[in-house]
Parts: structure tokens; sequence; C-alpha cells
């Protein structure tokens, strides 16, 4: 995990195109031993595919999380700062 939390993606990308280009040229041979070994491939294949899925869905939710944690922030300096203006006009008012 990188400093921000968000894994990548690019190994699993490479995997998958590599397992698809075997599982291509195996699925071209006519022999049994070809089939057996592209159909394990294959299921290697899937379970890369399903961890993929699971990374991005994990980097789509922390993505999701900063942005709500930025907005609370951002809504609380704005609110800080309308209570220092409010204070700030209410004391003028007084002392006039």
């Amino acid at each position: 995990m990188s400093a921000l939390n968000i894994q990548g993606t690019s190994s699993y990308q490479m995997q998958l195109q590599s397992y698809s280009s075997k599982i291509n040229e195996l699925r071209k041979k006519d022999d049994s031993s070809s089939i057996s070994l592209a159909s394990s491939l294959k299921q290697q294949y899937t379970s890369v595919q399903s961890n993929l899925a699971s990374v991005v869905s994990s980097n789509n939710a922390y993505v999701i999380n900063k942005i709500n944690e930025k907005k609370l922030l951002d809504n609380y300096i704005y609110n800080k700062k309308a209570q220092k203006e409010q204070i700030a006009s209410s004391s003028f008012e007084a002392s006039v």
C-alpha cells in the first residue's frame, strides 16, 4: 500500500493479460493436455480477476471515504470561520 493507502492494479492486469494469451494459445492446440492446462489457467485467471475486482472496490471505498472526510473538514473550517465572524461582529455591536 502506498502513502495514500491505494493498491495498484497494474500487476493484476498484467497477470490477466498473460493468462489470457496462454489460454488462447493452448485452446488452439487440439490435444487433451493443452485443453486441461487451459482449463486450469482459466481458474487462475478467474481468481486474479476476483482479486483485481476486490482491490478496485477497496480503492473506490477508500477514495470515497477520503472525499467525505475532506467535506467534513471543510464544513468544520467554514463553521469555525462563521463563528469567529459572528463573535467579532457581536463584540463590535456591543461596544458601540
